[in-house]
């Protein structure tokens, strides 16, 4: 069994995601039947109907995914100082060639919170840096790309 690396605070944003969509659910169902009643005798081109069904089994395919990552989510905690890049971490690097610099935190394996400077541990800039060490220089495919980077700064 894969296991999915949650920090503390988008494990909880992640159960905040599982009710939300439970709720837009129960929405679409409620929906569901009110067209139904509504239109008894055209069932098979209500439209209201059909689109609150396909709403209500997008959204119970989505909660079904998510509350497989919740069964199988470990919750770490920040490694505290180290001298090495993981989960909870905020790295800044530069691209070896444009000298750009970028600084994210590596962050749990969804990221809920668009706002928060996090970046998956999955994603394909943070996934190369896991593990490394400030000075490490780390090839990666980047949006079909090859590319150099240095990691500067931990913190």
């Amino acid at each position: 069994m894969d296991f999915f690396y949650f920090l503390r605070d988008d494990f909880r944003q992640l159960e905040q995601r599982i009710k939300d969509t439970q709720t837009k659910i129960e929405e679409s169902l409620k929906e569901m039947g009110e067209n139904a009643q509504q239109d008894a005798n055209v069932w098979h081109d209500n439209f209201g109907f059909e689109d609150a069904q396909r709403q209500a089994e997008m959204w119970s395919n989505q909660l079904r995914e998510l509350v497989d990552m919740k069964n199988r989510a470990k919750i770490v905690d920040p490694y505290p100082k180290t001298d090495r890049a993981f989960i909870g971490r905020t790295i800044t690097v530069q691209d070896v060639v444009t000298k750009e610099e970028q600084k994210f935190r590596i962050g749990s394996f969804l990221v809920l919170d668009e706002n928060s400077g996090s970046v998956s541990y999955t994603a394909p800039l943070a996934k190369i840096f896991v593990g490394a060490k400030v000075g490490e220089i780390k090839r990666g495919e980047i949006a079909g790309e090859d590319k150099l980077f240095e990691l500067l700064k931990i913190e």
